[in-house]
């Protein structure tokens, strides 16, 4: 049963909601709420293709969970500011990889991705440690390696470091 005023609407009926067309409250349209909304459980949305819930602050700046049936895609959009900046995190972006990716989507690249089969981290651009903790031997410094390092040069070009450099049981050439 249910009971109407003029500030509110109230079901009493405690059917809950299995799937579509079933729950105590059905609307066949769409709803609109001006203030907060409360859910005491499990919030589910079902569309064909990519389903989206916005949190809006502005209409420039918004947050939005997205999930598609298309690949098993899942994550989130994170657009700032007046000129779009859209970054997008996403879980099993490639759908044979099962990849993780932060992705800049206004400059459609993929800032990091981590595959899921490897563990291995690829990074779009430059790679900067801000950590100014000096070493003093192998386990120690900013940036700690614990295998072999292999750098690439830009066509044979030179390599630039900042401060000494100790090899140990290797011949520099």
């Amino acid at each position: 049963s249910s009971s109407s005023t003029s500030s509110r609407s109230v079901s009493t009926s405690t059917t809950a909601s299995t799937g579509v067309g079933t729950g105590a409250l059905q609307v066949a349209g769409g709803i609109y709420a001006g203030g907060a909304s409360y859910f005491g459980g499990a919030v589910n949305v079902t569309q064909t293709g990519e389903a989206q819930v916005n949190t809006t602050g502005t209409t420039e700046s918004y947050f939005r969970a997205i999930a598609s049936s298309v690949g098993g895609l899942a994550g989130f959009i994170l657009r700032t500011g007046t000129t779009p900046q859209n970054w997008f995190l996403l879980s099993n972006h490639s759908a044979t990889d099962h990849e993780f990716v932060i992705r800049d989507q206004t400059a459609g690249i993929n800032a990091l991705t981590i595959t899921k089969a490897t563990g291995a981290a690829t990074f779009a651009g430059a790679v900067r440690v801000t950590s100014t903790t000096p070493a003093t031997n192998t386990t120690s410094g900013a940036l700690i390696v614990g295998s072999n390092v292999g750098l690439s040069g830009n066509a044979g070009g030179a390599s630039y470091f900042g401060g000494s450099v100790l090899l140990n049981g290797a011949t520099a050439a």
